[in-house]
């Protein structure tokens, strides 16, 4: 998707109007590459989810939980639900239209 990981985070977290904290995340390349084959579930059962996944083959980790009123990537991003809006819509658009 347009943005990766870190619009993705941004774009879920406005959807349920609920914030997240993320850790783990090495850098902003890692929170902005659009890597494909990936995707963000959230769940009130992680490890069935990793169960699962495993079960698949697949490798699957946790990320962080959905908490308060702002995302917070550790060390990367704190935005209020309020700024992710703008955010993400800036994120998601190609450098060119900059």
């Amino acid at each position: 998707s347009r943005g990766g990981l870190g619009v993705a985070l941004a774009e879920m977290c406005r959807a349920g109007a609920v914030g997240a904290r993320v850790e783990g995340i090495a850098g902003h390349a890692e929170l902005f590459t659009e890597a494909p084959s990936r995707f963000v579930d959230a769940t009130r059962d992680p490890d069935a989810v990793r169960f699962a996944a495993g079960a698949g083959g697949v490798a699957a980790s946790v990320l962080g939980t959905a908490t308060g009123h702002r995302l917070v990537v550790e060390g990367l991003v704190d935005l209020g639900l309020d700024e992710l809006g703008a955010a993400s819509r800036l994120l998601a658009e190609p450098l060119a239209s900059h």
